[in-house]
């Protein structure tokens, strides 16, 4: 009984002393990544313009359809910037719903990124949405003398289950923008309707880069519809057909489960993305205004 006692107080006494260490160790790791990644997320602010149509029998077996009048909507989130030449992901936007009963259409009327450290706002043009991934790409059309940082995509990291990882967002305006981080676990896989991975816990921030405890990217928080969802049509901007499995899109899916898309499936489908923000940008340039909403609504 004595030596008993005598090992749950040496027990007791080295979690006294190991356990304030490992705890200051897990809290520098939140606070290194929340001083790394904070300046990368963009409060983003979009004006749609949203109509939606009702087919027959809708309400009841009321009978006839009509179409309701256009509307406008302003939709807050927070964004990541992906590239230094202002290049920011947010979660799909602008993508339109269709079935059987309702219609509803939407177009990107102006876009505005704003960041903590700086009151300006910054007019940013919609590249393209990808309807695989479910992904909308924004480039800031003039950043001025601006510099950004940005989720390095190159030192990306495969997950494991049961792996944690970080995520890092913002609150809203009322709260000064201040930054947060939040956790996640990988608790599965998918491989339909595409690799992604199951994720539990408190960060839900779609369209946003999740980080292991070394600080490199995972994965993108974002929702997906399962392998037997109508897939819509998918065409690139400005009527080009996506090629391979990087579906560009102005008719899709809304809703779904929410996954963690895996970080190495985003940074293949940059260099098209950058390309295309070019594109975009040389085609407001030349006409003095507007950007590419209308190809991806």
């Amino acid at each position: 009984m004595k030596n008993r006692k005598t090992l749950l107080l040496l027990l007791a006494a080295v979690a006294w002393i190991v356990t304030p260490a490992d705890c200051q160790e897990d809290v520098s790791v939140y606070e290194k990544t929340l001083e790394q990644k904070a300046p990368l997320v963009a409060n983003v602010r979009m004006v749609l313009e949203v109509n939606m149509e009702f087919g027959d029998g809708f309400g009841g077996g009321r009978g006839g359809s009509g179409r309701m009048n256009d509307r406008e909507q302003t939709v807050r989130t927070k964004g990541v910037v992906i590239d230094p030449s202002g290049l920011i992901m947010v979660a799909g936007v602008g993508m339109d719903s269709v079935s059987d009963q309702v219609t509803v259409r939407t177009e990107i009327l102006d876009v505005k990124v704003m960041f903590a450290d700086d009151d300006e706002e910054y007019d940013g043009l919609v590249v393209v949405t990808d309807s695989n991934l479910n992904l909308t790409y924004i480039i800031i059309k003039d950043l001025g003398d601006k510099k950004l940082s940005a989720v390095d995509f190159a030192a990306a990291k495969d997950a494991a289950i049961g792996q944690e990882l970080i995520g890092v967002s913002r609150h809203e305006a009322g709260f000064d923008y201040a930054p947060f981080v939040d956790t996640l676990r990988i608790t599965g896989r998918i491989e339909l309707p595409r690799p992604c991975w199951s994720v539990s816990g408190a960060f839900r921030e779609r369209g946003l880069p999740l980080f292991d405890a070394q600080g490199h990217v995972v994965g993108v928080l974002t929702t997906q519809q399962g392998a037997d969802a109508s897939a819509g049509n998918s065409r690139a901007a400005g009527g080009r057909r996506g090629r391979g499995g990087f579906g560009f899109m102005d008719r899709g899916r809304t809703g779904g489960s929410l996954f963690l898309v895996p970080a190495a499936d985003v940074r293949a489908n940059l260099p098209k993305v950058m390309e295309l923000a070019q594109q975009v940008l040389d085609k407001a340039a030349s006409e003095g205004e507007g950007g590419s909403d209308e190809e991806v609504k």
